[in-house]
């Protein structure tokens, strides 16, 4: 069984990674893996793996460390994304980002972040960053087991209004995510089962 990343970092500045991935090593953090997301679409893909739970140890904890400008798709909606999600809205989502703008910190908050830091400006602050991150996240928080996420929550439920307008790709998530569709339209079945379907899914009728 492959072992979920106890860190995942999503960020595509290369300097900006490797600076926090020495850091970390630096820091001495035994046996911690770090797996990268550089895009939207990738870090969407890695998330499918923490939703599918198919790879995961059911004792696995992850973390994810977020940079709000992403290519492909921004870290809001990517958070945003997560928080309407049943299965990865418990999972701890830190803010990393070279933003001092308010807005972007309000946002974060708002949007779920579990905590917004903003970047260091060299190496050293880094290693200091990382020390005091991971006493705190690593160290004195504790982690949910991802196998224990979503056990107990009631049936999200979407309605046809919540269905219009999407484009495809939103329609095909919500298809996925969702364990009850109420108040559809013929129309909405038939992309619903066209969703289903292209997903992998059985559909009987």
């Amino acid at each position: 069984m492959k072992r979920t990343p106890n860190v995942i970092v999503i960020e595509d500045n290369d300097d900006d990674f490797e600076a926090l991935k020495f850091a970390f090593e630096e820091d001495g953090a035994p046996g911690l893996d770090i797996e990268r997301c550089t895009t939207g679409p990738e870090a969407e893909h890695a998330l499918d793996r923490l939703r599918d739970r198919t790879e995961i140890s059911r004792e696995d904890r992850v973390l994810i460390i977020l940079d709000l400008r992403l290519p492909g798709l921004s870290g809001f909606d990517l958070l945003k994304t997560m928080r309407h999600d049943s299965r990865l809205r418990r999972i701890p989502v830190v803010i990393l980002s070279s933003s001092s703008n308010q807005s972007d910190l309000i946002e974060s908050y708002t949007a779920g972040a579990n905590a917004y830091i903003r970047k260091p400006r060299n190496f050293d602050e880094y290693v200091d960053m990382v020390g005091s991150f991971r006493t705190f996240w690593t160290g004195c928080a504790e982690l949910p087991v991802l196998g224990q996420l979503g056990l107990g929550d009631p049936p999200r439920t979407v309605n046809g209004t919540d269905l219009d307008g999407l484009d495809d790709a939103a329609f095909r998530r919500e298809a996925r995510d969702a364990d009850v569709f109420a108040r559809t339209s013929p129309e909405h079945k038939l992309r619903l089962v066209e969703a289903l379907q292209a997903d992998g899914s059985i559909i009987a009728m």
